[in-house]
């Protein structure tokens, strides 16, 4: 493959490699990247988006590494606070990350995912309520996020609010009947209501 400099502009070598990073072609969106990066090490687009591909293939230190270059290059991106956040949660380190989502809420207060991701980590820490209020807003901000929905019904399930988890994990199906997840948490939301031909329905 010819050297993005050599055939693409900066902005189309970074939309090729979004392209290829959306389409899950992750080494040829790598290289890409790299070769941006070659050519000019602080471009913190490229810096940015290797550090969500290291996050996405497990490579969690790299991806802190890049992100929070990223963070310094660019301070007022709320998107690399929130990923930033999440590669740090990856890494158990918990207060570190939860101090990034609420970053990138404060540079973004209708920053869905965000929420959303917060709400996944207070869950991850055992503070429901607070979990409970942040998939709200998340939802409150984008109805459509099918995530907080189905975050939402998590936190609920294990609030033992099943009739609730229930109606939450049905609007997920509804909206993507393959979401596989969504399906397994319906059955014991079911068998937990001694709802069993429901529960089986589910299952199979």
């Amino acid at each position: 493959m010819a050297e993005p400099s050599q055939t693409l502009t900066l902005e189309q070598a970074l939309e090729l490699a979004s392209q290829h990073h959306k389409a899950g072609r992750l080494p040829e969106s790598e290289a890409i990247y790299q070769q941006i990066l070659k050519e000019n090490p602080e471009q913190v687009d490229a810096v940015h988006m290797l550090g969500v591909l290291a996050y996405q293939v497990g490579k969690h230190e790299l991806a802190v590494e890049l992100i929070t270059k990223a963070t310094t290059l660019q301070p007022n991106s709320p998107e690399a606070f929130c990923n930033l956040g999440l590669a740090l949660q990856a890494l158990d380190q918990f207060t570190e990350s939860e101090t990034c989502y609420q970053q990138a809420i404060a540079m973004k207060q209708d920053y869905a995912v965000a929420h959303d991701n917060l709400g996944v980590l207070y869950q991850q820490l055992d503070q429901y309520e607070k979990a409970v209020t942040s998939h709200s807003m998340a939802i409150q901000i984008n109805p459509g996020l099918l995530n907080a929905h189905y975050n939402y019904g998590l936190v609920l399930q294990k609030l033992g609010k099943t009739q609730e988890a229930i109606l939450k994990y049905q609007h997920v199906l509804s909206l993507n009947p393959q979401q596989v997840k969504a399906i397994t948490n319906l059955g014991s939301c079911f068998y937990e209501l001694e709802m069993f031909e429901e529960a089986e329905a589910q299952y199979r």
